[in-house]
This record gives structure tokens, sequence and C-alpha cells, in this order.
């Protein structure tokens, strides 16, 4: 391996690693609220070793073992993290704090392959599959499930915030709306 492509893999590692490690202490909301500004500074870290990371693991993605498909697998994979965690940097900055948080679970999820690709590897190879095709399986199934979990993870919490009975004074605002809305109480009457 040339120093280039060594660089970007320890790159990769490292800060994929560092994305890893400290992105589960953003989710722990009582963390969140009590040390709001070590949150925001820990983001900015995590967004930027995100960006260094995906670039590294674009660029050895390239030169996948076991050929093209390895290759569209990992970076895929890299091209969603980013964007995932792009949008959700976006989001934040747009205020969105629902966004936000569902873009970071996406982002969270695809960063957990790296334990998943490891699990599914040692599978494989301990069932006797060769490294080259193990890879080619492992570079999709290391994050379509992971993705594919918090999508549903996603939309049951979206369908619990929807059910959630309204508050007496939601339901007031709620109804004062549609009444203007819809012109009752108005001079046209």
């Amino acid at each position: 391996m040339n120093n280039a492509k060594l660089t970007a893999f320890f790159s990769h590692i490292c800060f994929g690693g560092f994305a890893l490690l400290t992105g589960w202490s953003q989710f722990i909301r009582s963390w969140r609220k009590k040390i709001i500004q070590f949150h925001h500074s820990l983001g900015r870290l995590h967004v930027l070793a995100v960006l260094i990371s995906f670039i590294a693991g674009l660029i050895i993605s390239f030169f996948a073992t076991g050929g093209v498909v390895p290759g569209v697998g990992f970076g895929t994979l890299a091209v969603l993290w980013f964007t995932a965690n792009l949008t959700a940097f976006g989001n934040i900055r747009r205020k969105n704090i629902k966004g936000h948080q569902k873009r970071m679970m996406k982002s969270y999820s695809l960063a957990f392959s790296a334990v998943t690709l490891r699990v599914h590897l040692s599978i494989l190879r301990e069932d006797g599959v060769e490294l080259e095709p193990a890879l080619q399986i492992v570079s999709f199934l290391c994050w379509i499930p992971n993705a594919i979990v918090i999508e549903i993870e996603i939309k049951m919490r979206h369908s619990e915030e929807v059910s959630q009975p309204l508050k007496s004074k939601e339901k007031e605002v709620m109804i004062g709306s549609l009444l203007i809305e819809r012109g009752f109480g108005s001079e046209r009457e």
C-alpha cells in the first residue's frame, strides 16, 4: 500500500473512530440539557471528523479489496454518511431540531456500520467464506440493515409524537385557528 492510500486508510479509521466513539454521548438527553455548550462543541468536532473520514473513506473505496462491488458498497456508505451528517448540521443551523435529531440518528446508524462490518465479516469468515466474496457481501450488509432499522425507529417515534394527546392550551389554539381559517367569527357572517 503506498503512502497516500495508507494515509487515507488511517485517517478514515482514526476520524471515523472518533465519530463513532463520541457520537453515542450526543444522544443522552440529560447530558445535552445540562452541558449544551459541550454538546455544541463536540457536535462541531463530530462533523469535522465525519468530513475527514468521509473523504478518506471515499478514496480508499476505489481500492477496496474484492473489486468494484465492495468499492460501490463502501463508497455509497461514505456518501450517505456524509450527506446525513451535513444535512443534520444544516438542520441545526436553521434551528430545525427534529430534523437535526433524525439526521443524526441516521448518521450514527451509518457510523455504526464499522461495528456491524466486523461482526458480519467475522461470521462469514468463520463459516469459511473467502475474504473477497465476504467483503462483497459485507460492503452492503454492514450498513443497509442499520439504515432500515433506524428508519423504522424514526417512523415509530414520529407516530408516537403524532398520537400523543394535545394539551388543553394546544387544543384551544388549534380550534381557534380552524375557526378563523373557515371564516367563523369574522365580519363576513
